[in-house]
């Protein structure tokens, strides 16, 4: 259920970034509030700090003291955007970054609703059943104080998501059919992230692309970096046609295969006459060298 606002709430809500609340009681009113400046910086997970080129929009949502929505601002990584605060009034920012190109669902709050109301659904693909992986999704949150003690306040933004990659060795041999027809499904995560940046509700299954490509043990079964939700145990499920060939959530030393914000989890799946698997986390982007051994 939404969490409404009272309209007079909201509009005294409104008035925190334009004019003096009523508990100021300084004869000059424009005493009575605090030009504010804010800059969106985006970083990495390594602490890096990140352009236009991997935020290419960014959406302020400002709320009042009670996490009620007093409105959104579009911006940019970089950006400057001023707002006069209330004096006595705290508000509480959070940022989004690549949200605009609609690979998901933004179910943002409208004015006056609380933040937990808003959400990020993941999209259905093509495939039946299969949820669209989201896009390069950025989040970041700040409170902000109730005096203007502080001219100039950054807003750090990192990513929400992680991605994933996977290589399957000895698949042809394992299962005996030499065509092209093996795909997989990856399970585990939400299918949904809340207005924190947190992983939410639902269930997601990722059927990424792949294909057979040359490489350190021959022939390789590879499906290059998806954004996946994040989750503490992911499963990947291997299949020839509808088959189900085999599946796997644990490394050879038993951690479950983690993704994490951020990061690219690299899976290597070796089907010999014993199931090995292996896991890297590499920087964003970043692919780990399968070796043969």
């Amino acid at each position: 259920m939404k969490m409404k606002t009272p309209l007079h709430l909201l509009l005294c809500s409104f008035a925190a970034l334009t004019v003096a609340t009523t508990g100021c009681v300084k004869d000059d009113i424009e005493e009575c509030f605090a030009s504010r400046t804010f800059t969106v910086v985006a970083f990495d997970d390594a602490g890096a700090e990140l352009g236009k080129s991997d935020v290419r929009e960014v959406i302020l949502y400002v709320f009042d003291g009670e996490l009620h929505l007093i409105k959104a601002i579009p911006a940019q990584v970089g950006q400057k955007v001023t707002m006069d605060v209330s004096v006595g009034s705290g508000l509480h920012i959070a940022a989004w970054g690549n949200t605009a190109a609609g690979l998901q669902f933004m179910d943002a709050p409208a004015a006056g609703d609380h933040k937990d109301n808003g959400s990020i659904s993941l999209l259905s693909a093509g495939t039946p059943g299969g949820s669209t992986p989201p896009d390069d999704l950025f989040y970041g949150e700040i409170d902000v104080a109730d005096t203007g003690s502080e001219n100039e306040t950054v807003i750090p933004i990192r990513r929400a998501v992680g991605s994933m990659a996977v290589t399957v060795r000895g698949l042809k041999e394992f299962t005996g059919f030499d065509d092209e027809g093996y795909s997989i499904a990856v399970r585990g995560s939400t299918a949904s992230l809340d207005f924190h940046g947190d992983p939410a509700d639902g269930a997601a299954v990722y059927r990424p692309a792949g294909s057979f490509v040359a490489g350190a043990a021959g022939q390789e079964w590879f499906s290059p970096a998806f954004n996946v939700i994040p989750t503490a145990e992911a499963v990947i499920e291997i299949y020839h046609g509808a088959v189900l060939v085999t599946s796997v959530s644990r490394d050879a030393s038993g951690s479950p295969i983690a993704v994490v914000k951020g990061r690219l989890t690299n899976v290597l799946i070796e089907l010999h006459t014993t199931l090995d698997v292996s896991v890297a986390l590499t920087d964003w982007g970043k692919y780990a060298l399968w070796k043969e051994f």
